[in-house]
């Protein structure tokens, strides 16, 4: 599956007609909010958790470039690698020369005809497509995060930011294993576990390079670090002689004590737990005598269009997001259609407002608008970012930037023209309400059939507002 945000509308049509998948994703994040919910409540604290964090990360972005620079020092100090990369592809390039580097100078194994790459879980990897890029380099690149693993082997995208395979269902997980792995169908979570765990085992004891992802990096001490739960991460990291780490700018955080207040965040907002099954810190390059750990330790630091949103005072607390994914367990028109739908590695509001911002707005116009506005989640987000006012300025530009006259625009003007005369108004108002129940459900327009599947026409009453109140009060 290729990224293509521009197919949005037409994704949204088909995931809507997929009752399966809407009730796969209705469960799966109703889940999540409900584990969410009960670790929440254990913190009397949380709001106020939530506007230091907020106040935090706001702050860090105002010194971004001090903190990066330092991150940069006190990385390179304990003999960490550090590269910084413009864009997807130029990070895609300097990643795939360091493996080529990997194996040409016996670090990694030269006599595979495949050298093998494994990753860990990392959205900026998805964001700039690394995996493919590597396949077509010659390498063998398997992800190992247990929900990953099984999207990369049905060729899908995430469908989710913390949760990859969160629109398969269990059965869905034993067809694709059969198919695709030769193994007996089962739908045993247990069993299909096993299977993966034991196809996996044998990949990280004979990977050559491990890549991850990066939580956060700490500046202060030069330390880039992961949370996980399934020990993939430390397998990743420890087993193969050369570890890249590939971190978006903004995960740079100035210090210790900011890093506390995000990984008590982070896990209770995205997987509704206290705290996760490991916290990886990466502080430097293995010695020869020590038993485990890379010889080699790289740090790709990425733009790719987030220097643009921190130019931009209306977008750049963007940059706050800690990746969590509670918006989208929150978001009406994520919970009805998925993932997959928004075309693109980053789905729901977060998703809605990065890719403008990292694609462009002639290719994304239509992700702006795939929200209904309610708020629910900024209400939700740890680090307090106005996602819907984030939604609505992108819809301004994107409106602002259309020199055509539409149909829409057309409707508008015409009625402000009429809303600007009162008597018209009025006049106007009488002539179709007799008839503007039957109209709501016998329009046949290419979005009503869709809406009609789903929603239903509520009865009009026998008296519009306006008449009753002129009744009760009057026409002044």
């Amino acid at each position: 599956m290729l990224p293509d945000p521009s197919a949005i509308k037409s994704n949204i049509i088909e995931a809507l007609n997929d009752q399966r998948l809407r009730a796969a994703v209705m469960k799966a994040t109703d889940h999540s909010l409900t584990k969410r919910a009960e670790v929440v409540a254990e913190l009397p604290h949380w709001e106020a958790l939530r506007s230091q964090a907020a106040q935090r990360r706001q702050e860090t972005l105002l010194h971004i470039d001090e903190h990066l620079l330092q991150l940069e020092r006190k990385a390179s100090e304990k003999g960490i690698k550090v590269h910084w990369a413009s864009d997807g592809a130029i990070a895609n390039r300097l990643i795939g020369e360091l493996c080529q580097a990997a194996v040409a100078s016996g670090m990694a194994s030269p006599g595979q005809s495949q050298p093998l790459i494994v990753k860990s879980k990392s959205m900026t990897t998805e964001e700039i497509g690394l995996a493919p890029a590597l396949q077509a380099q010659g390498f063998e690149v398997v992800e190992t995060d247990l929900g990953e693993y099984i999207v990369q082997i049905a060729g899908q995208m995430p469908s989710h930011i913390t949760a990859p395979a969160l629109h398969l269902s269990r059965s869905d997980v034993g067809r694709l294993f059969a198919d695709k792995l030769g193994v007996p169908y089962q739908e045993d979570p247990v069993e299909l576990i096993g299977i993966a765990r034991k196809i996996l085992r044998r990949k990280f004891l004979s990977a050559d390079i491990g890549i991850t992802g990066c939580n956060f990096a700490v500046a202060e001490s030069g330390t880039p670090l992961i949370v996980e739960n399934e020990g993939n991460g430390r397998l990743v990291s420890a087993i193969p002689k050369v570890q890249i780490i590939v971190m978006g700018m903004e995960k740079v955080v100035p210090t210790w004590e900011d890093l506390m207040i995000l990984l008590e965040l982070l896990p209770r907002s995205a997987t509704g737990q206290r705290m996760t099954g490991s916290v990886l810190y990466f502080n430097r390059p293995s010695t020869g005598g020590e038993p485990d750990g890379p010889r080699e330790l790289h740090l790709v630091i990425l733009d790719n269009g987030r220097s643009r949103a921190l130019a931009d005072p209306q977008l750049r607390s963007i940059l706050c997001c800690i990746r969590c994914g509670a918006c989208l367990n929150v978001c009406p028109v994520y919970r009805r259609v998925g993932g997959h739908a928004y075309g693109w590695v980053y789905p729901g509001p977060i998703g809605s407002v990065l890719a403008p911002i990292f694609l462009g707005l002639e290719k994304t116009k239509d992700q702006p608008f795939a929200s209904t506005l309610c708020g629910r989640c900024d209400e939700i987000c740890p680090v307090k970012i106005d996602l819907h006012h984030k939604l609505l300025e992108l819809r301004h530009r994107i409106i602002e930037a259309q020199s055509n006259w539409t149909a829409e625009r057309g409707l508008l003007t015409a009625w402000k023209f009429v809303l600007d005369r009162p008597e018209l108004y009025h006049q106007l108002a009488k002539l179709p309400r007799f008839l503007l129940h039957d109209i709501c459900r016998t329009l046949k327009t290419p979005g009503i059939p869709v809406w009609k599947q789903h929603r239903d026409s509520p009865d009009l009453a026998r008296r519009s507002f306006s008449q009753l109140f002129q009744k009760e009060f009057g026409s002044d």
